[in-house]
């Protein structure tokens, strides 16, 4: 073969393999589990995670509607995540591991804070893996004010981080650290009654790609 050949072939080579680098980073903006909890696993095999750095306890399938081919299961999830167990849900279609839904247990002692120590964590070590996310918020004040001249401000709505992964068959991955308040205002300041509700989550999952439809 000719020295020329041998260049050209050397190049074209060269260019499929940058090519091929390239795909496999473009699979990889978003997690496939929490460790050896991955996306694809079969019940038994989540609930066979006793041990290491992630441990399934308390597992046990819901008695509920869901979609055809669904299944869902609870449980508590002990990973380096969190510092203790977390509520956490499964969702299993035609036998795989399709969403990971856990909640954190703990919540910011500054009510002005979007985000728990152990979601910021999440976050970081997220975003240094599979790089920045989506970041959107809805967050409005809500007025609460009185007869008796006082009045103050209540935080309500949501914020979240998405990362996510475009798959074949128009399919993605995804990964999305969320913080939901409601928080409204007390009937009467009379009584110290709370009403506010907090949700912290980490879901990760796999889905059918929603593609917006231009209407223009």
């Amino acid at each position: 073969m000719c020295h020329g050949v041998s260049k050209i072939l050397f190049k074209a080579t060269l260019f499929v393999a940058v090519l091929s680098g390239a795909a496999a980073n473009a699979y990889a903006a978003a997690p496939e589990g929490i460790g050896p909890l991955k996306l694809g696993m079969t019940p038994l095999q989540v609930e066979k995670l006793q041990q290491g750095s992630v441990i399934v306890s308390g597992f046990r399938k819901e008695e509920k509607e869901n979609s055809p081919g669904q299944v869902s299961y609870k449980g508590k999830l002990r990973s380096t995540i969190t510092g203790s167990p977390a509520e956490t849900d499964f969702t299993f279609t035609n036998g795989k591991l399709t969403s990971i839904y856990l909640r954190f247990p703990d919540a910011p002692s500054d009510s002005s804070v979007s985000f728990s120590r152990e979601q910021q964590d999440t976050i970081k070590m997220l975003t240094a893996k599979y790089g920045s996310p989506k970041a959107e918020n809805d967050w409005e004040d809500k007025q609460c004010i009185y007869g008796s001249g006082n009045s103050f401000s209540k935080k309500n709505g949501s914020a979240q981080y998405r990362w996510s992964a475009t798959l074949p068959g128009g399919m993605e991955r995804y990964a999305t650290v969320r913080t939901w308040i409601l928080d409204m205002c007390p009937v009467s300041l009379r009584y110290n009654f709370s009403t506010k509700a907090e949700i912290r989550s980490l879901s990760i999952g796999v889905q059918k790609k929603v593609v917006k439809v231009n209407p223009f």
